[in-house]
């Protein structure tokens, strides 16, 4: 479930927007108790009064996670508990866990800047904010001795395309194009397939390699 965060910030005192609030801060993650190098999505999310002109995340750096972010900011708006339009900027992060255990997520700090409340037809200053999420705890479940290579991922495929096999002679070049798409890794962490191709027979050379990546269609 989204936790609310701390709120903090401040404002110039005798300012127009004296009366506005800072940004509150949301988090969720997709899995809370993930293998080890397993990638799972953070959702990060800043819920404001007004229109936040910046936001910039400061990852924390720990020894038992990555953080990377991958999307954002997007901005939607909702309807808050007392009817009141909420504006919320959303980041999308994914976290890696680098050992196992009950882990402590140190806080996500985030600064910007707030546009300012107009009043009397006068527009207001803006405002910097500076917020943090709170700190949470994450069970990270060991790796699979039983599983090698270990890549804890949703879905794995492979597929092989090798270019005019019909006319492949002794010593002339052929290409040989491999794929390899998964589910819950990026491309940068797939591992090279280059020595499953180890053959008395021939000669191997990588020419390139190339990667993409990104959120799925559903964002999960």
């Amino acid at each position: 479930p989204w936790q609310d965060g701390y709120q903090g910030g401040y404002s110039q005192p005798g300012s127009a927007q004296a009366a506005g609030r800072a940004p509150r801060v949301e988090l969720a993650i997709t899995n809370d108790q993930p293998y080890v190098q397993e990638n799972v999505l953070l959702r990060l999310r800043l819920v404001s009064d007004q229109n936040l002109e910046r936001a910039d995340p400061e990852l924390p750096n720990t020894n038992d996670f990555l953080l990377q972010k991958i999307e954002g900011p997007t901005t939607s708006s909702r309807s808050g508990d007392k009817g009141q339009r909420e504006i919320v900027t959303d980041f999308t992060l994914t976290l890696t866990p680098l050992r196992s255990g009950d882990l402590e997520l140190p806080a996500i700090k985030v600064t910007g800047t707030q546009a300012g409340t107009s009043q009397r037809g006068y527009p207001a200053p803006s405002t910097r904010y500076e917020v943090s999420s709170d700190r949470s705890r994450i069970q990270v479940r060991p790796v699979m001795t039983s599983v090698s290579p270990w890549l804890p991922l949703h879905d794995l495929s492979l597929t092989v395309n090798l270019d005019g096999a019909k006319d492949v002679e002794e010593g002339q070049p052929v290409t040989i194009a491999l794929e390899l798409k998964a589910v819950g890794a990026t491309g940068a962490q797939l591992p090279s397939l280059e020595g499953t191709l180890d053959s008395p027979d021939f000669r191997v050379y990588r020419e390139q390699t190339l990667t993409e990546g990104g959120l799925s269609a559903d964002k999960r």
